[in-house]
């Protein structure tokens, strides 16, 4: 008898952790176009320049930078989900409508 995780388990959570660092594929597909972490960055950045806590301003889109975001789209009227779309990179003053 095997122990441990089905193989399915184990590459799930493989793709998990790897993505932890990855923007989630819902905010690429939202946008159309890929997110660099020079976006993140660049996003991170504005967020600090009007108060927000991201934490390090440093490309890696994570937990804090989303709470951040989500603040901020709530204080804009915006839909609080924490996801990066185009209104929001507008609101931002990153492009977008």
């Amino acid at each position: 008898m095997r122990k441990g995780f089905p193989a399915g388990v184990v590459l799930l959570l493989s793709v998990a952790v790897s993505a932890q660092q990855a923007v989630p594929p819902a905010q690429q597909d939202a946008m159309r176009s890929p997110i660099t972490s020079e976006t993140v960055r660049r996003v991170q950045e504005a967020l600090q320049q009007q108060g927000y806590d991201v934490g390090a301003a440093d490309g890696r889109w994570n937990e804090q930078t989303a709470a951040a975001l989500r603040d901020f789209q709530r204080a804009q009227g915006l839909e609080a989900n924490g996801e990066l779309n185009s209104r929001t990179l507008g609101a931002l003053g990153l492009g977008g409508g």
